[in-house]
């Protein structure tokens, strides 16, 4: 089976993980680039991969709240290839507040993390000429109706949904297709944080989320070009 080049950020867990595992299961050729933040959790899955897997798995270490983390993760990038099959977007930060109670920083952070950072990594990657042939932005349904208390996360998924439709008109030209996809309830961290008590046995599991990816990464995926897919 051909290879495929897949870079995925906020791949230490969750949804970004669960997407790893899927692509290494799918085809022991598939390179992996995975992203997250230096951790010892995220070490340890490293060495559990590489020692169930054959594929060749790379791991940068970077921080999306720092926008230098990104200008390095993209040169570290170019030194492992020079083209991308699969870039997901994937990395994530909430600090649920309501509207009187959320800080201007927590606000600033939060859209670092899921907007801004996402933005410098595409930019620099095509800037560099490295055009990755599918993006797969991973936005959320609270990005698409009202939900009190999740302002500033809601915000940065409804911004993340409208940069994706621009990049994909924007992107065409360069043989890049951008689709953004919006999980709603999922069993993942960031999810107990929005919703602490909610059972997650009973709600979509990251796994359920990969399978989706990885279609959309297949050849049949291609003809998928809704603007922004919910999957729940």
């Amino acid at each position: 089976m051909n290879q495929k080049i897949i870079v995925v950020t906020g791949a230490s867990q969750g949804i970004g993980l669960a997407i790893v595992k899927r692509f290494l299961k799918d085809n022991q050729n598939n390179k992996i680039i995975m992203v997250g933040r230096e951790s010892d959790s995220f070490k340890n899955i490293l060495k559990t991969l590489k020692s169930e897997y054959k594929n060749e798995i790379i791991e940068i270490f970077a921080d999306f709240s720092k926008i230098n983390d990104i200008k390095r993760l993209v040169k570290q990038i170019i030194l492992c290839t020079n083209q991308i099959d699969v870039l997901v977007n994937n990395a994530g930060y909430t600090k649920p507040e309501s509207f009187l109670n959320a800080c201007v920083n927590d606000f600033r952070h939060t859209m670092e993390i899921n907007l801004i950072s996402p933005f410098v990594l595409i930019q620099d990657l095509m800037k560099s000429g490295i055009h990755p042939k599918k993006i797969i932005n991973i936005a959320s349904t609270s990005g698409i109706g009202a939900r009190p208390g999740w302002l500033t996360y809601a915000a940065s998924k409804a911004a993340m949904i409208s940069m994706s439709d621009t990049l994909r008109e924007e992107l065409k030209v360069f043989g890049t297709d951008v689709i953004c996809i919006s999980p709603g309830r999922c069993a993942t961290n960031l999810r107990k944080i929005l919703a602490p008590d909610e059972d997650p046995s009973t709600i979509m599991q990251p796994e359920n989320v990969a399978n989706i990816v990885l279609y959309l990464s297949s050849e049949d995926g291609k003809y998928l070009t809704s603007h922004n897919l919910i999957v729940r």
